[in-house]
């Protein structure tokens, strides 16, 4: 199974939200990583038997403690861990 981690844009206009974009080029930085659901991506990866997960990004985008959350996540389920 493959999947990707995308990053989706919204826009709050006067209460309503509006779809920007979708795009896979994500800017995680410290202050915002603790936001993600580590949960529920390791539940994900766990039922659906991942073997192998690859991530590909930016180092100077990517907070570094974001990479090694993911990285613990894949150790501790026996998932092969790939920085790119």
């Amino acid at each position: 199974m493959k999947s990707v981690l995308l990053g989706v844009d919204f826009l709050n206009l006067e209460g309503q939200m509006k779809f920007l974009e979708i795009n896979t080029d994500v800017y995680i930085p410290n202050v915002s990583f603790n936001s993600f659901d580590f949960e529920s991506l390791e539940t994900y990866l766990t039922t659906n038997s991942f073997s192998k997960f690859r991530v590909i990004f930016k180092v100077e985008h990517v907070a570094s403690e974001f990479i090694s959350k993911l990285e613990s996540i894949c150790e501790s389920n026996n998932i092969t861990f790939e920085k790119v």
